[in-house]
């Protein structure tokens, strides 16, 4: 297995279990109408370094026993599992965040009848966590292309 390959998964077994626990959280908040921002942030910054010391240190610890320089050369056939994962996942957050974007008049309604007494605020904390929420989706599957191409490769 390539060392890209285990970066890939290093990073899809990472982000699942930490951004899947976040996002459950913020949403289970919010629908219990408890939302609250420094919660949340709190919840944000443990979950970011978790996944950097995660992330970091798997990779480390991946390229020393692998014998693997960190962050070599790409080959040719890696390069084209780089961009076509590039296209992927570039092209599937631009047209997650059209959607976000088109989806907002009508959020942000809906969000300041539901927390009437501060609107402003929540509607502001939902907007960031749809916007991480699609990020995280989209370099989820950016990784994903990374690893089916790295299948079909082998």
């Amino acid at each position: 297995m390539s060392f890209r390959e285990k970066a890939a998964w290093i990073a899809v077994l990472t982000t699942l279990p930490v951004w899947g626990y976040y996002f459950f959280s913020v949403w289970q908040s919010y629908w219990a109408l408890t939302l609250d921002s420094d919660d949340v942030l709190r919840r944000f910054l443990i979950c970011m370094a978790i996944t950097v010391v995660t992330l970091l240190g798997l990779n480390l610890l991946s390229a020393y026993l692998g014998k693997h320089q960190f962050g070599g050369d790409l080959d040719e056939a890696e390069r084209a599992i780089d961009a076509r994962a590039n296209a992927i996942g570039g092209r599937l957050l631009e047209w997650l965040a059209v959607g976000v974007a088109a989806f907002s008049p009508w959020a942000a309604t809906n969000v300041a009848a539901v927390y009437a007494d501060a609107p402003v605020a929540i509607i502001g904390i939902v907007a960031a966590n749809v916007v991480l929420l699609i990020v995280v989706f989209s370099q989820t599957i950016h990784e994903l292309v990374h690893i089916v191409g790295h299948r079909m490769m082998n």
